[in-house]
């Protein structure tokens, strides 16, 4: 029996990562919202997408997919009681699924400070008008609510010009144009897809959080999300790595097994020590986040989110060579988990992003602070010799 456990009690990591794991087979009767954290989810994730081939862990898997968490996310720290209990409830049920609107195709929306998308105020409705695409989820039958992400104030300042409204994907105006594709892979049944929100109007109530406060939520759900998906790379690594083990002990080739090359031994220890150390870094994030909260753990989470793709991808590569014609055919999920993996170093923040942030983060230390750091790049302040 699938069971799914909320307690409004809870914090939102705790909410967010016990909504996670509640709803996995193996540890519903061991976990709690209470004691449930980040560091926790990421041992789960990792055990259950490394495997994947089994149907059942595949329909669980799939409802805690980030495109479906991150609006429960949403709902359950921004909405009001209502919005909860219209939305939130029968999303946590299962009776339908979601999908977050934010990526725009005409600007670059890593900065989501460019969304051009519009909010406008009309009595006690708004009227939302823009074009998502990348809206992961849309293709779902099942889907009924998005979350639109659109400026209320051009001339607010730059951060406080976005909103976040509640979009149910049934009203008149919202168009699903195409499904879009991932190195030729749909996703189905949940896709991605562009969507056009051509004048469409919701009540004034469908707001979350308030005006000019878009921004603030897209900051909150992303160190979660990012890491999130940080947990099923390693997961999928994980996976990669036992069909190439299993590929080397099955496999024959000039008269003796893969695996008897001492070479291809090799190839798979450094998988390993790899894969060893993007977990701990995933590990100490979640630890990281769970502790300190986001905002002080966005270095910890930028260097996760930058090594965990990059090292599945190296592992899945390695398993795709081992495997030979069969790692790239259909036969072999090898190709699906490079699409994905390599689709993870640009979705949440390109690579460049957590790059600069952690290298910001550095030189801020290395300064004496923010504060600092903008005053020497500006020219007006200095910074004392280090001792050698």
């Amino acid at each position: 029996m699938l069971v799914l456990v909320v307690l409004c009690t809870c914090s939102i990591s705790h909410h967010y990562w016990c909504f996670t794991c509640s709803i996995n087979l193996h540890i519903t009767k061991n976990c709690t919202m209470s004691r449930c954290g980040a560091r926790k989810c990421c041992h789960v994730i990792n055990q259950e997408v490394a495997c994947l081939m089994l149907p059942t862990v595949r329909h669980i898997m799939s409802i805690v997919h980030t495109e479906h968490a991150t609006p429960c996310v949403c709902v359950f720290r921004y909405g009001t009681p209502e919005q909860q209990q219209t939305w939130l409830v029968p999303l946590l049920r299962g009776g339908i699924r979601s999908c977050f609107a934010m990526t725009e195709k005409a600007v670059a929306s890593s900065d989501a400070t460019n969304i051009q998308s519009e909010i406008t105020r009309s009595g006690d409705n708004y009227v939302v008008k823009g074009l998502k695409w990348w809206t992961s989820g849309a293709m779902d039958p099942r889907c009924k609510i998005a979350i639109f992400m659109g400026k209320t104030d051009v001339s607010a300042p730059t951060h406080k010009q976005q909103s976040m409204l509640l979009v149910p994907m049934d009203s008149p105006g919202v168009k699903v144009i195409r499904p879009l594709t991932v190195f030729g892979y749909d996703d189905a049944p949940h896709g991605h897809a562009e969507v056009s929100f051509d004048n469409v109007t919701v009540p004034a109530s469908n707001l979350l959080l308030g005006e000019g406060r878009g921004f603030e939520i897209a900051q909150g759900r992303l160190g979660p999300g990012r890491l999130h998906h940080c947990m099923r790379l390693i997961g999928m690594a994980e996976r990669a790595l036992a069909l190439a083990s299993q590929r080397a002990l099955q496999r024959v080739a000039f008269g003796r097994p893969l695996a008897a090359q001492g070479g291809l031994r090799e190839v798979l220890a450094r998988q390993r020590i790899a894969l060893e150390g993007a977990r701990l870094l995933v590990l100490n994030a979640s630890e990281a986040l769970d502790s300190v909260g986001h905002k002080a753990a966005r270095g910890e989470i930028a260097a996760a989110k930058v090594a965990a793709p990059a090292v599945a991808l190296q592992v899945i590569d390695a398993a795709i060579q081992i495997h030979g014609g069969a790692g790239v055919s259909q036969d072999v999920v090898l190709g699906h988990l490079y699409a994905g993996a390599r689709t993870l170093r640009i979705a949440d923040g390109p690579d460049e992003v957590h790059l600069g942030t952690l290298g910001k983060l550095e030189l801020e230390a290395a300064a004496g602070g923010p504060l600092e750091l903008k005053k020497i790049l500006a020219g007006t302040g200095s910074i004392a010799r280090p001792k050698l």
